[in-house]
C-alpha cells in the first residue's frame, strides 16, 4: 500500500555549429513522491529483550509500516530536481579533441521517515513485545555548479616498424561549488507491538534538534594514458587523479562553525591487456584511493541538547583493488563471457553501528532507543572473490545474461576481526527473454529470470553474529506487440519469497518487495 507519483521531463537539444564544433543542452525536471524507506527488523532470539525460545523470524510484512491509516503519514519522501547540463566539444583535426562542460543542480527531498529500532522489549506481565519506533522528519538541499574541462590527443608512433603504436593522451580539470542545508524535527511514539500493532497512533513531534549549513569546494585534477602495440593486441594504461577539497558548515542551533582544508589526495590507476586470441584476451588491473581527511560526528541521532552531539573525531579511507581475468566471446562471438579474481583492501571506513547497553547508560538515553547509532572506524577491511559475467544472443530469438560473484568480507571494528554484516556469501542471477515476433515486430514476448542473494551477516561480528538465510526471487511475463503499440505485464518476485538484499543493520535491511505487478502501456510517433 505504499503511493509513489513521480512527473519528469527530461529536454536534449543539440547542435551541430560546423563539422568540428558541438553545443549540446541535456535538462532534468523531476517531482517524486515516494515511500520514506524505513527499515525493516529482523526478530530473532539471540536478541536482548527477546522472549525465551522465540523463533528466528522476520517481522511480518505489515511492521514495515508508519501508520498512514491513522492519518499520521510517516512513511513519505517529496523529491524536487532540476538539472542543467551544457558541454561543448571541439575537434583540431584527428589529433586534438578539446570539451567543455558545466552542471548546475538544485534538489530538495522533504523525508518523513518512520525508523524501527532492532533491540525488541518485553512486558513481563502481558507477553507483549514491543519495536522502539523513532519518527524523524528531514528537509535537505542541495544546489551547486560543476565546471569541466578536458583536452585528448590521439597520435600514433613509428609507422609500420614492429614498434608501430597508437596513443591517446587525456588532460583535464574539474570544479566543484556546493551549498547544503538541513532541517531535522524528531518525532515522540509509542512502540510498535509486534503480535498486535497498532498503526493508529499520534506521532509528537518535538523541536529542532539538526540545523545546519554547509558549503564546499573542490578542484579535481587528472590525466590519463593508454598505449596500443601489435595491431592493438597489447594495451597499457595508466592515469592519475588529485584532489583538493575545502569545507565549511554551521550548526545553526549552537552557532558553532567548523571548517576543514585536506591535503592533496592522491588516485593512481595502472592497466594491462592483451588479446591471446580472436575470441579472448586476458587483462590485470591495479587501482589506489586515498580520500581526503573528514571530520566525523561519534554519536549520531541522539536527541537534541545531549551534551555528547558534539564529540567528534578525524579520520581517512584509503584503498586498493588488484583485478584480473579474462573476457571471452564464444559460440561466434553470440555469447560474451568475462571471469574475474578480484582481491580489495579498505581502511578507515566509517560505518554506523548499533550501541552496546553500557553506551545507552554512557548517554542517558532509554536502552534499544530508535534512531541513535555510533559512528566507528572499520580496519582492514578485505574483500576476496570471483565474478562471472554473460550476455548475448544464443539462438535467433533467445537472449541471456546474468552473472555469478563469490566474496569473503571481513573486517576489524572495536579491536575484534570477523566477517562483515551486509555481504552475501554469493549472489546469482539469470534473465531469458524469447522473440515470438514476426518481420513485422508485432506477437509475443516473453521473459523471465531468477536472483539468488546467498546467506549474509545481519549483525556487525563484534555484536550478535545472527545470519539471513539464502533466498531466491522469480520475475516473469509477457509482452505483445502490433503496428506502434506495445502491451508489456511484469510480475516481480513471483512466488512472493522474503528476500534480503542487503543486511545493512538488523534495523535497517534492505529487502526485495512482495509481489508486484506492472503493467506498461507504450506507443511509438
Amino acid at each position: 500500500f505504499a503511493k509513489t507519483r513521480q512527473y519528469g521531463v527530461y529536454p536534449s537539444v543539440k547542435w551541430q555549429v560546423t563539422r568540428q564544433t558541438t553545443l549540446v543542452y541535456d535538462g532534468i525536471f523531476f517531482q517524486g513522491l515516494t515511500p520514506g524507506n524505513e527499515g525493516t527488523p529482523y526478530l530473532t532470539s539471540y536478541h536482548d529483550g527477546s522472549p525465551p525460545n522465540m523463533p528466528e523470524v522476520f517481522a511480518p510484512r505489515r511492521l514495515n509500516t508508519s501508520g498512514s491509516s491513522g492519518g499520521n503519514l510517516w512513511d513519505r519522501q517529496y523529491s524536487n530536481a532540476q538539472l542543467h547540463f551544457l558541454s561543448l566539444s571541439q575537434s583540431f583535426g584527428s589529433f586534438l579533441h578539446l570539451r567543455l562542460g558545466g552542471n548546475h543542480y538544485d534538489r530538495r527531498r522533504d523525508i518523513w521517515k518512520m525508523a524501527i529500532s532492532n533491540l525488541m522489549t518485553r512486558n513481563p506481565a502481558t507477553g507483549a513485545i514491543g519495536l522502539p519506533r523513532a519518527p524523524q522528519h528531514t528537509d535537505s538541499t542541495d544546489r551547486g555548479n560543476i565546471l569541466q574541462a578536458d583536452v585528448i590527443a590521439r597520435y600514433s608512433l613509428f609507422g609500420r616498424t614492429f614498434l608501430a603504436s597508437k596513443h591517446e593522451t587525456l588532460a583535464g580539470h574539474e570544479y566543484t561549488d556546493a551549498k547544503t542545508s538541513s532541517i531535522r524535527w524528531p518525532g515522540t511514539v509509542g512502540n510498535l507491538d509486534v503480535y498486535a500493532p497498532d498503526y493508529d497512533q499520534v506521532v509528537t513531534v518535538r523541536a529542532l534538534d539538526l540545523n545546519s549549513r554547509g558549503t564546499s569546494n573542490t578542484y579535481g585534477y587528472f590525466v590519463h594514458h593508454v598505449s596500443r602495440f601489435w595491431s592493438d593486441k597489447l594495451q597499457l594504461s595508466v592515469s592519475r587523479r588529485w584532489d583538493d577539497a575545502k569545507s565549511t558548515s554551521l550548526n545553526l542551533i549552537r552557532n558553532t562553525p567548523s571548517r576543514t582544508a585536506p591535503k592533496s589526495t592522491s588516485a593512481p590507476r595502472y592497466g594491462v591487456s592483451y588479446r591471446v586470441t580472436g575470441w579472448a584476451t586476458a587483462y590485470v588491473l591495479r587501482s589506489e584511493q586515498e580520500d581526503p581527511v573528514t571530520t566525523v560526528s561519534v554519536w549520531s541521532g541522539l536527541p537534541g541538547g545531549n551534551p555528547a552531539a558534539d564529540q567528534r573525531f578525524t579520520n581517512q579511507v584509503t584503498g586498493t583493488i588488484n583485478e584480473a581475468g579474462f573476457k571471452f566471446e564464444l559460440l561466434k562471438r553470440k555469447l560474451s563471457l568475462t571471469v574475474a579474481y578480484f582481491d580489495m583492501l579498505r581502511d578507515g571506513f566509517i560505518r554506523s553501528s548499533n550501541l552496546t547497553a553500557a553506551e545507552y547508560q554512557q548517554l542517558g538515553i532509554p536502552l534499544g532507543q530508535a534512531g541513535v547509532a555510533r559512528n566507528v572506524v572499520v580496519k582492514g577491511e578485505t574483500s576476496k572473490g570471483l565474478e562471472i559475467e554473460w550476455v548475448g544472443q544464443l539462438l535467433p530469438r533467445l537472449s541471456v545474461f546474468g552473472g555469478y560473484g563469490r566474496m569473503k568480507v571481513e573486517s576489524e571494528a572495536r579491536g575484534l576481526r570477523g566477517p562483515t554484516r551486509g555481504n552475501p556469501d554469493y549472489k546469482a542471477t539469470t534473465f531469458l527473454r524469447y522473440d515470438l515476433r514476426d518481420k513485422n515486430l508485432r506477437g509475443f514476448q516473453v521473459k523471465g529470470g531468477v536472483s539468488v542473494v546467498g546467506a549474509q551477516y545481519a549483525n556487525q561480528f563484534t555484536e550478535i553474529a545472527t545470519k539471513h538465510r539464502s533466498a531466491a526471487r522469480f520475475d516473469a511475463g509477457p509482452s505483445y506487440s502490433w503496428d506502434r503499440y506495445t502491451v508489456d505485464v511484469l510480475v516481480k518476485n513471483v512466488f512472493n519469497h522474503l528476500q534480503v538484499l542487503n543486511a545493512v543493520a538488523p534495523g535497517s535491511n534492505l529487502l526485495a518487495p512482495p509481489r508486484e505487478f506492472w503493467l506498461s502501456l507504450s506507443a511509438r510517433w
